[in-house]
């Protein structure tokens, strides 16, 4: 499996390949097609899911705590939550 380096912007910082995103959408369009998914955009939540998720430990590392200083775990499972109504998973 070929895997992307991370693209710099001009300021310089690291941006994730785009591969991850479309493997996150090709992903959710999966889980549609096969009946286990009811989402509306499969490119958007493939997006939106990962960089959510990621959202947490980039914030601890930055400003050294967590949205509304949750633990990880609480954050992990409010995340799961969300991502299962976003997919409206059946």
């Amino acid at each position: 499996m070929d895997v992307a380096k991370p693209r710099r912007t001009r300021a310089g910082v690291s941006r994730p390949p785009a591969g991850v995103y479309a493997q996150g959408a090709a992903w959710v369009a999966a889980q549609k097609a096969l009946g286990k998914a009811d989402v509306d955009d499969p490119e958007a939540a493939g997006a939106v899911l990962p960089a959510s998720l990621t959202y947490c430990p980039l914030l601890q590392a930055m400003i050294g705590h967590a949205p509304g200083d949750l633990d990880p775990e609480r954050f992990l499972t409010a995340w799961a939550e969300h991502a299962a109504a976003t997919l409206r998973l059946r």
